[in-house]
């Protein structure tokens, strides 16, 4: 299978992800040897300890390392990185800031498209995160809810990421909350949203080229013991390449 990996940190020196040019292309290296074929560098945005407000700096930032990967390329050791479809998008957090910028529609989706990536502080009210999705579907943009398996309010209220996915809200979860062998209530919650088709991306988060590595395959090895190579594709393959199409999503409850 040919996986798409929308939420990843491989922008050198923007956030907690990649130091450098030289630990991108061994996070490339890796997502391409365990079968990924596009990925989406997602910066950290509206993180307070990160300087990543602004757009023109992450473009920039992307343009620099799009060179860099392209002359990288020409050399044998790389040449896979010819392979590798690299798109620029953000991960952003929902507060005020962000929420300001909503409304002047100075965020950055997912490759130019009406997909918008978005994570919540941990612990942040149920009704406070449907507030924010409600706000970026009232912009007519589509909010990707990051890692959900991560948040207090569905570790509580499970049965709400139905009724956000009911309203149009793309629900992602990370593939080492499932595929590491894991047994915290992350990963319970991951596998259970799987088994139940309550998701519709898993995707890699990877920050680097070790301890949070960009790989999906071993989400995919786990998941296909239990439900179809169809779903499977679906969340890592068909679904992904959708957004970054700006197409609508095909369903596997």
């Amino acid at each position: 299978m040919r996986f798409i990996d929308l939420h990843s940190h491989l922008l050198p020196g923007i956030d907690d992800g990649s130091s450098s040019i030289v630990e991108t292309v061994e996070m490339l290296r890796i997502a391409h040897r365990r079968g990924t074929r596009g990925i989406v560098a997602t910066p950290h945005a509206f993180q307070p300890m990160f300087a990543t407000h602004s757009l023109v700096a992450l473009c920039g930032a992307f343009s620099r390392m799009m060179e860099e990967l392209t002359d990288l390329a020409s050399y044998s050791d790389h040449s896979f990185l010819k392979e590798m479809e690299v798109h620029l998008g953000s991960e952003n957090l929902v507060t005020p800031e962000f929420l300001q910028a909503l409304e002047e529609r100075k965020v950055l989706t997912l490759n130019g498209s009406r997909y918008l990536l978005v994570e919540f502080p941990l612990f942040m009210p149920f009704p406070l995160i449907e507030s924010a999705a409600l706000q970026i579907l009232e912009r007519e943009m589509i909010p990707v809810l990051a890692h959900v398996e991560r948040y207090e309010a569905f570790h509580q209220r499970p049965e709400c990421l139905k009724d956000l996915k009911t309203r149009g809200c793309v629900i992602q979860v990370n593939a080492d909350s499932i595929g590491k062998g894991r047994k915290d209530e992350n990963s319970q919650l991951a596998v259970s949203l799987a088994s139940q088709g309550v998701l519709d991306v898993i995707a890699s988060d990877g920050h680097d080229a070790s301890a949070r590595p960009p790989e999906v395959q071993s989400a995919f090895d786990r998941l296909a013991k239990e439900l179809s190579e169809e779903k499977l594709n679906t969340w890592m393959s068909e679904n992904p390449s959708r957004i970054l199409a700006n197409q609508n999503l095909e369903s596997t409850e």
